[in-house]
């Protein structure tokens, strides 16, 4: 259930990149860098969030592997559409700088009004539960 009357087409970015992400979990033995791509435009250019999920993922993957000299292929594989998104960005940002972006974006995210961010009351620890409740959690 999608909460906002916007939601259909919230849901419609957020749907594909949980297919994207779930595909390259399945692809993930078999073609593993077409898996680490997937994974990272799945969590670069869908959802955040999404990079909790990989990264349990990854690290149990690692744990059973036990191949560290993979991890440094696959996060180079991993960041190249981050590196080629931060470079656009560079070129074509209005407002300054990459940094500038990075900032501007994360005080989007933190103070939205969806994020729940704004209602935390920092001096009544009390009121943490219902904050919880009314946040996007």
């Amino acid at each position: 259930m999608i909460p906002w009357w916007q939601g259909y087409l919230y849901s419609l970015g957020e749907v594909a990149s949980v297919l994207i992400f779930t595909n390259a979990i399945y692809i993930f033995n078999h073609l593993r860098k077409l898996s680490m791509l997937l994974f990272s435009f799945s969590i670069f250019f869908g959802k955040l969030l999404t990079l909790l999920p990989f990264l349990g993922f990854y690290i149990l993957n690692l744990f059973v592997e036990r191949k560290i000299k993979k991890s440094f292929a696959d996060s180079i594989i991993f960041f190249i559409p981050l590196a080629l998104w931060l470079a656009l960005v560079s070129l074509r940002y209005e407002d300054g700088s990459v940094t500038n972006y990075v900032s501007s974006l994360f005080d989007l995210i933190l103070n939205h009004q969806s994020s729940g961010t704004s209602t935390f009351d920092y001096s009544n620890s009390q009121n943490f539960i219902q904050t919880v409740l009314l946040s996007e959690f």
